[in-house]
């Protein structure tokens, strides 16, 4: 009665040793006699080591009588206090020191208690704090690397590395190292190992801050990439992420900013001196902000960039991405985290294109807006698809994101995962249309789902007091007049939506890294969402289907489809393939949907003033 034993536990540290954490698993065993002590079993043989003091053997000593117990020599402090010894100053592992210690006072008070009446024994177990009892073992993966908060790129200039540029192919670029390639080992990822991802800004009481679900919301970490093209106004979004958030404590912004030099202003820079204005976040938060700058001759285009983006990420809870020129609303990180988390779904994303930021914040930066953009307006251009403008109207979904087909590149919040299982291709030069539909497919196949919030959280300034200094296709005459032909065809080529193009015409280079999962095929995604990659067509009024909140939307058929684990929805039990709901109706009859939009906005609110009163 009360064993335990000792089970390692992952995490590898800074020299190469393993740190391990201590399991404590009492068994709940019937009460023994003094005569089952000498059997020869895991419980005697432990008991042995403790009271033998001197004596290394794992074999109870012999009985001269099959009747009586052999007489054991009390001197358990000693060798719980070798023990002890071995536990803290061992060369191999770097234990938590408060753990070992605490454990070992329960083994010395176990050892001591070992002739103690059985009540006495449940007595001392009772004492045991029931939070260090409840710690169960975790399953080690070895691939996933350490991770670290706070954190800051300026601390570790061993996590750089040379590539050759994509561009001119002959140019050496020192750039980030990623912090881990995908994970999702070419199958669909289990939810174990998605909880392995991701820091915590509050340690627990064995000092780890991977918590998974444990971790509580508030102190859940994010990271914010940013990729910036001599925009003016990069500045004063990270100030609007940080003053507007409300735990700006747990957040970490990346920013590729790319520059001339002499002639833009460097995206760290302070808006004021911090001697006058030490509260502005440049100043209070820049140990949180990792800025990468890039010649501004060397940007291919928002590809490239938001690949440097990612290769900046180190493990965060969660991973966000968005455009340098944005206004967030107050409290914006508690409140997407809440949307993200209702959603049930770890391999939920949300995303969308932004509203306009005029009329939509008020003086205290609390949004106006009770509407929200989704993602559903996507057709063909020429041989490949592109995201067209997308409907903005009140959520037809309440309670919840609602699920949506398409991924969109202005803004994405997600699980920190998502980026290491989806990263932006680094092969993909001059590339600006096409991107949205290679992350959309990439993702789909690994296991995400997409969604578009129900609240907006940031806002985009469309209209702008002064345009950027310069456009990354200015850069165009630099590189080869084919290369975004070429980019193109290994974009279309890797989620399989040209194939009428030869794979030996395409370039397949790190296809491992920025290709396609194994949990669905990019076949089933044009299955179910009714596009011919062949006949270059697709299915019409897909929006008056997703952005639909009856029993005949997309969001309720999909969403009862849901896998019990929460690791996304499972498309081969849902079955679906999605026809045009209005079958020769023209496309530009935008007006009368614009009519019917708006009377059923007036139904809706004629039916909340009836319940207010």
């Amino acid at each position: 009665q009360g064993q335990f034993t000792f089970t390692r536990v992952n995490q590898t540290s800074e020299s190469s040793c393993h740190r391990y954490s201590i399991w404590l698993a009492f068994n709940t065993c019937t009460k023994r006699s003094k005569e089952t002590m000498g059997e020869k079993s895991p419980q005697a043989r432990m008991r042995k080591v403790a009271t033998h003091g001197k004596d290394n053997s794992l074999e109870p000593k012999r009985r001269t009588k099959p009747d009586k117990v052999v007489k054991k020599k009390k001197r358990p402090a000693k060798t719980a206090w070798s023990t002890a010894w071995w536990l803290l100053e061992t060369k191999n592992y770097e234990f938590n020191k408060l753990l070992a210690w605490s454990a070992l006072t329960i083994y010395l008070l176990l050892t001591l208690t070992g002739y103690v009446s059985l009540p006495k024994q449940e007595a001392i177990i009772r004492r045991v704090p029931r939070r260090l009892l409840s710690i169960q073992p975790m399953r080690t993966y070895n691939f996933l690397p350490k991770t670290e908060w706070p954190f800051t790129l300026k601390n570790h200039p061993e996590q750089f590395e040379t590539i050759i540029h994509p561009g001119d192919g002959e140019t050496e670029v020192v750039v980030p190292t990623f912090w881990s390639p995908p994970i999702h080992q070419n199958k669909l990822m289990s939810r174990d190992l998605a909880m392995h991802v991701g820091s915590c800004a509050e340690r627990d009481a064995f000092g780890n801050i991977v918590r998974g679900e444990k971790c509580p919301l508030d102190k859940r970490t994010i990271f914010v990439g940013i990729a910036s093209y001599r925009d003016y106004q990069c500045r004063l979004t990270v100030e609007s992420i940080f003053q507007r958030a409300l735990h700006p404590e747990r957040i970490r912004v990346a920013v590729v900013d790319q520059i001339a030099e002499g002639l833009d202003i460097a995206c760290d820079v302070p808006l004021h001196p911090c001697e006058n204005q030490p509260e502005q976040a440049l100043c209070k938060y820049k140990e949180q902000i990792d800025v990468f700058e890039v010649e501004a001759e060397l940007s291919l285009g928002p590809v490239f960039a938001r690949h440097l983006g990612n290769r900046m990420y180190r493990g965060e809870y969660y991973a966000m991405q968005t455009d340098a020129h944005i206004t967030f609303v107050k409290n914006w990180d508690t409140d997407i985290i809440q949307q993200l988390e209702t959603t049930e779904n770890e391999m939920g994303v949300l995303s969308t294109y932004l509203s306009d930021i005029n009329g939509s914040l008020d003086d205290k930066g609390f949004s106006l807006r009770d509407s929200r953009p989704i993602m559903c307006n996507t057709i063909w251009s020429g041989n490949h698809m592109e995201h067209d403008q997308q409907p903005e109207s009140k959520p037809k979904i309440k309670g919840s994101p609602q699920l949506e087909p398409w991924w969109g590149a202005g803004f994405s919040f997600s699980r920190g995962h998502f980026v290491v299982n989806v990263p932006y291709d680094a092969w993909l030069p001059m590339i600006f249309q096409g991107e949205e539909m290679s992350i959309t497919l990439r993702g789909f196949s690994v296991g995400y789902d997409f969604f578009t919030p129900e609240r907006s959280v940031c806002f985009h300034h469309y209209e702008r007091k002064h345009e950027p200094a310069g456009y990354f296709y200015e850069n165009e005459e630099r590189y080869k007049k084919d290369l975004s032909v070429s980019s193109m065809k290994r974009l279309l080529g890797v989620v399989h939506m040209n194939p009428e193009v030869e794979p030996e015409l395409w370039s397949h280079r790190d296809e491992n890294i920025y290709g396609l999962g194994n949990a669905r095929t990019p076949e089933l995604f044009y299955k179910t969402f009714g596009i011919d990659v062949f006949e270059k067509t697709a299915e019409r009024h897909m929006c008056r289907w997703v952005d639909n909140g009856s029993e005949n939307g997309m969001h309720k058929i999909f969403a009862k489809h849901l896998r019990a684990d929460g690791m996304g929805i499972d498309y081969e039990e849902l079955n679906y393939r999605f026809t045009d709901p209005a079958p020769g109706e023209n496309d530009d009859e935008e007006e009368s949907e614009d009519e019917e939009e708006s009377d059923d906005e007036d139904e809706e609110e004629d039916d909340e003033e009836e319940e207010d009163e």
